[in-house]
């Protein structure tokens, strides 16, 4: 099997979609998650190859992967689903479908029955490239051209400004953290994509203008204009002691040059009483990194690893391995808190080493395989899911926090108070132990 490219158990590197925006700069406030809106002009997307396809060859993909599914699926129970009664139910559909996209269409709806976010199939005329686009699986430029602001959605739809980057242009047009963007240039925001669209509207050439129509806290709204500069976008460590006793660390992205430049930080905060370790919106990295973390807290631990219906890949232990800090920590995490910080997330709570503090995670990480079906379309199955030594299966459905932490609102955002760094703190000195 050839594992796709964000989660490759050969290369042990995780990209997984949409959750790159987190590697800012360090001065952007560490809660950032998705939306880095101000990147690379998105070309507009040409018109669809003309790809015939008849609904016989949609019968052939529908049989192909309704196999390697029964083969595969990381579940030999198939999350409770019948999977041989939804292929009688479905076949039947499929062959009668008027065309090629209709019957995909059904194709695709069977699929979706198992609920897993890491099993679907991708038409041909779908595919990365055919439809002009982006690759999801493409890693995300660090350099564009663009504003300067870090996005996120609100529960309404909203999207709002998480951070703004010191130097850029978004700043020096007086874009605050807290505004709500209600409209680019001439385009009311709206919409389920409101997030995406904001994203793409945003960006362009360097020195090309945009306008912005924000609104803050209060409900007000103005206008600003901008002239796209180059961004950077590396990330880079942050770590601090608050109030002389209290370390904090934030990793955005856990790879090696990353976790290198943690390790050197980290003896500047062996003395404090109590550390946080800020995971909120990281999921990118490398697993070996990922262990490189973990023994800093847990020593010459086992692991765990990746279990799968035709096997299993164990992960890195190292027996010469000494737990650099000792003392109390917890772990800040939200909803994009995902993958493989999930994992070091879990494996500090399972060998109760840390506390959760925050929102509940993203959940549903799940390594996929993905096949090529007859006609050129794809197909995604989720074939292996994490265990720790323990036998603890990764949640699909996310790690609960032990202290939960609601959003703030965007005027507390505005005013420069992280309560959940505020939490973690008061956490820490009331409740140090986690058993």
């Amino acid at each position: 099997m050839r594992f796709r490219p964000l989660l490759a158990l050969g290369s042990l590197l995780l990209l997984p979609f949409g959750l790159y925006a987190q590697a800012a700069p360090s001065g952007s406030g560490g809660a950032a998650t998705g939306g880095a809106a101000g990147g690379a002009a998105s070309p507009a997307a040409p018109a669809k190859p003309a790809i015939t396809l008849s609904v016989a060859d949609v019968l052939k993909d529908f049989d192909a992967a309704w196999q390697n599914i029964k083969d595969n699926f990381v579940d030999p129970k198939m999350y409770g689903v019948d999977w041989d009664a939804l292929k009688t139910q479905y076949r039947p559909k499929v062959a009668a479908a008027a065309d090629a996209q209709a019957a995909y269409k059904l194709f695709s709806e069977m699929v979706d029955k198992l609920n897993s976010p890491n099993t679907g199939v991708v038409a041909p005329w779908d595919k990365p490239g055919a439809s002009g686009g982006a690759d999801a699986l493409a890693e995300p430029l660090l350099q564009y051209g663009g504003a300067g602001i870090l996005l996120q959605p609100l529960q309404s739809g909203d999207v709002f400004v998480l951070s703004v980057f010191k130097g850029t242009p978004a700043e020096k047009a007086g874009v605050l953290v807290g505004d709500v963007i209600t409209g680019v240039d001439d385009w009311r925001v709206a919409g389920a994509d409101a997030m995406d669209q904001v994203t793409k509207r945003v960006r362009g050439e360097v020195g090309t203008k945009v306008t912005l129509t924000l609104k803050d806290p209060a409900g007000k709204e103005r206008t600003v204009d901008i002239v796209r500069a180059q961004i950077d976008l590396t990330p880079s460590v942050d770590y601090r002691v608050i109030d002389g006793t209290i370390g904090y660390m934030r990793i955005p992205v856990l790879s090696k040059d990353l976790v290198d430049a943690a390790s050197k930080d980290l003896p500047q905060l062996l003395s404090a009483n109590g550390l946080i370790l800020d995971l909120r919106s990281v999921g990118a990295g490398n697993l070996d990194q990922m262990v490189v973390i973990a023994q800093w807290f847990l020593g010459a631990t086992h692991m765990g690893g990746f279990v799968a219906r035709q096997g299993g890949q164990a992960l890195g232990y190292n027996a010469d391995a000494v737990a650099a800090y000792q003392r109390p920590m917890v772990v800040l995490t939200n909803s994009r808190t995902y993958g493989i910080a999930e994992i070091l997330t879990f494996l500090l709570r399972q060998y109760k080493r840390a506390g959760i503090v925050g929102e509940k995670t993203a959940g549903a990480f799940e390594l996929a395989d993905e096949s090529a079906l007859p006609s050129g379309g794809v197909l995604d199955v989720a074939v292996a899911r994490y265990m720790t030594g323990q036998g603890a299966l990764l949640p699909l459905d996310g790690l609960t926090p032990d202290v939960k932490v609601d959003p703030p609102d965007l005027a507390t955002l505005r005013a420069g108070h992280d309560v959940a760094i505020e939490k973690a703190v008061d956490t820490l000195r009331t409740n140090p132990r986690w058993q």
